[in-house]
């Protein structure tokens, strides 16, 4: 669901990479889609999806008709403002957080990832302190430098992992190879 660039610039960055969207048999029209793209877009009749009550029932029997495993969601503070919730609310995230669980995610069993921004203070989600503390998994982006500073790839980290086997803080290093 992409709320704050729209499906023009995540169409291109898809475009950067290599991706056909008309053509894949992951994207394309048909049985095996996997890939959906919600996002605002009047000239082909497609509104923005809206974080509220009937936003969230209308998202899980989207997922449920169409047989979705993961929705990404850009952004949390996008789509609380479209819905009429404060954001920086804790009461108001943790309760629309768990009427996704409740609604979305138990009943379907599809993962939902809120992308939310970092706040001002270091490791600090921005927004409500919920963001990070009511949530069964949260994960940091950031640029991998090697020694000379030079870019190398994107450095995820889990700050939190409920479900880890392993150290629920662990990283890894992760980049586009020379063929996209």
């Amino acid at each position: 669901i992409a709320t704050d660039s729209g499906a023009q610039a995540l169409k291109k960055t898809f475009f950067d990479v290599g991706f056909d969207l008309e053509n894949d048999p992951f994207t394309r029209k048909g049985v095996d889609r996997r890939l959906w793209l919600w996002a605002h877009a009047p000239e082909q009749g497609q509104a923005s999806w809206v974080c509220d009550l009937r936003g969230v029932i209308q998202l899980a029997e989207f997922v449920e008709k169409n047989g979705i495993d993961l929705v990404i969601i850009d952004s949390a503070k996008s789509v609380a403002a479209a819905g009429g919730w404060n954001y920086s609310d804790n009461n108001a995230v943790r309760a629309m957080l768990k009427c996704m669980r409740e609604v979305v995610c138990e009943p379907t069993g599809c993962c939902v990832d809120f992308i939310n921004h970092d706040g001002r203070e270091s490791g600090a989600a921005a927004g409500a302190k919920s963001w990070k503390e009511d949530v069964s998994m949260s994960m940091r982006l950031e640029e991998a430098k090697d020694d000379d500073g030079r870019r190398v790839g994107t450095k995820l980290t889990f700050t939190k992992d409920r479900a880890a086997h392993v150290d629920p803080h662990r990283s890894f290093v992760y980049g586009l190879g020379e063929e996209g």
